[in-house]
C-alpha cells in the first residue's frame, strides 16, 4: 500500500496487548470483562488497519471514532485494500457487530451474562482482525 500513518504500529501493538489481556480474563473465567477486552482489541485493530490506507490522512489518529462507523469502515477498507471477498466482508461485519453487542451487554447490563460460545466467537473475531491488522501494518 505504501501509505501508513505513523500511529498504525502503535494501534497494532495496543490491539495485540488487549487481545492477550482478554485471553487471560477468559481463562480466569471472567467472561464479561473478557468480552469487553476482545471487542476493544477489534476496535484497536480496526484503527491500525484504517491508518494503513491512502485515505488515512482524513482520519483522526486519537481513537475517538464512532464504534458502529468503525465496524463499517474497517470492513470497507479490507474489501478495497486487502482483497477480502464480499462474502468474507459480510461475515466479518456480522461478527464484529456480535462482538460489539457482547461488549455492550457485558459493560452496560449489570445482570447481563455472556455465554461461553459468545466468548469463543469474540476471541475468534479478535484473533482474525488483529491478524489482518498485522499483515497490513507489515506491508
Amino acid at each position: 500500500m505504501g501509505t501508513q500513518h505513523p500511529r498504525a504500529k502503535d494501534w497494532l501493538r495496543l490491539a495485540q496487548m488487549t487481545r492477550e489481556d482478554a485471553e487471560l480474563l477468559r481463562r480466569d473465567g471472567r467472561a464479561r470483562s473478557s468480552a469487553s477486552r476482545f471487542y476493544y482489541a477489534c476496535y484497536q485493530a480496526a484503527h491500525a488497519i484504517m491508518l494503513c490506507t491512502p485515505a488515512q490522512a482524513d482520519l483522526p489518529a486519537q481513537g475517538n471514532w464512532d464504534h458502529r462507523a468503525t465496524i463499517n469502515g474497517v470492513v470497507a477498507v479490507l474489501r478495497r485494500y486487502a482483497s477480502v471477498s464480499q462474502t468474507s466482508a459480510q461475515t466479518l461485519r456480522v461478527r464484529l457487530r456480535e462482538v460489539y453487542m457482547a461488549r455492550v451487554q457485558s459493560d452496560y447490563g449489570p445482570e447481563g451474562t455472556v455465554s461461553v460460545e459468545q466468548i469463543e466467537d469474540c476471541k475468534a473475531t479478535a484473533v482474525a482482525l488483529v491478524h489482518y491488522a498485522g499483515r497490513m501494518v507489515a506491508s
